[in-house]
């Protein structure tokens, strides 16, 4: 079974359960300049999509990479408007 199949299982028993897919992983043990690239994978996508939804760690295994990378970028989305929002935001 692939992973959209478990998706449109858990879907149809959790019929009031929003349910998304990961677009990008922000992998915070990479350099920072890899975080950006993937940020901006998302904004992309987002910009196409009209969301895109990007998952990172935010502890000591790579947070402050990633958190870095959010902050340097947050110019440059204001100039794309795409806004960073929890997930549960989405359905609002």
């Amino acid at each position: 079974m692939n992973p959209k199949e478990v998706r449109l299982i858990v879907q149809d028993a959790f019929n009031d359960i929003p349910c998304y897919e990961r677009n990008i992983f922000l992998d915070g043990q990479k350099p920072k300049e890899h975080v950006i690239k993937k940020l901006r994978e998302a904004a992309n996508i987002a910009e196409k999509n009209g969301f895109a939804v990007a998952i990172g760690y935010v502890g000591t295994e790579g947070g402050k990479v990633t958190a870095e990378a959010i902050q340097e970028m947050l110019p440059e989305f204001d100039e794309r408007n795409i806004q960073l929002v929890f997930i549960s935001e989405l359905d609002e």
